[in-house]
């Protein structure tokens, strides 16, 4: 971390990756496109007070977070091992319910995984170290997109075959009909 002082107040910089919290990347994300929000993201400067920098001041900062241009630490696919055996099969009704209404707002998957990982482990991911934890955030997007978006239009299918007296008699022959699909460039959309 580097520290600086701007109008007497202190201010705490990240200068690579291991430093940044898991909130504070949402923010690198978010604002990928403007340095200067990037900025107030990762050390609580207000913009205001960045905009008011003289430009050569407002480098130096710029340069200390440069390490936010590479996107690639956002691609880690390191599971922490307490998650690694999650049962996506287990989700309760309720809490799969909570999930889905999260993902159905305008958050980026990266944001409504915090409020996710609340409503499934009763934890707060918010101030976890970035690096710690974004192989499994990585690992819980992905299969939550498949368990509570994929499975309640599969069973949509099963039902409307199964009221047409056609049956799929077990999880391997839904598995294979949700292949069918995806290998069709089925959308989500098109199977409701």
């Amino acid at each position: 971390m580097q520290s600086i002082i701007i109008n007497q107040v202190s201010y705490n910089i990240p200068i690579s990756w291991d430093e940044v919290t898991y909130v504070q990347s949402i923010g690198v994300i978010k604002n990928v496109n403007d340095k200067g929000l990037q900025l107030t993201s990762l050390t609580g400067i207000p913009i205001e007070i960045i905009n008011k920098l003289e430009d050569r001041q407002a480098q130096l900062l710029f340069e200390l977070i440069s390490f936010t241009e590479n996107l690639e630490v956002f691609d880690n696919d390191n599971i922490l091992d307490e998650y690694k055996d999650f049962d996506f099969g287990s989700i309760s009704y309720g809490d799969a319910e909570s999930c889905r209404n999260v993902m159905k707002t305008e958050q980026t998957g990266f944001e409504s995984i915090i409020p996710i990982m609340k409503i499934l482990f009763q934890i707060d991911i918010s101030d976890r170290k970035f690096l710690e934890i974004i192989g499994t955030v990585n690992f819980f997007l992905s299969k939550l997109i498949i368990s509570l978006i994929v499975t309640p239009n599969l069973t949509k299918i099963t039902q409307h075959l199964n009221s047409n007296k056609l049956e799929l008699s077990d999880s391997k022959n839904l598995a294979a009909l949700e292949r069918m699909l995806n290998s069709q460039g089925v959308e989500q959309s098109e199977i409701q």
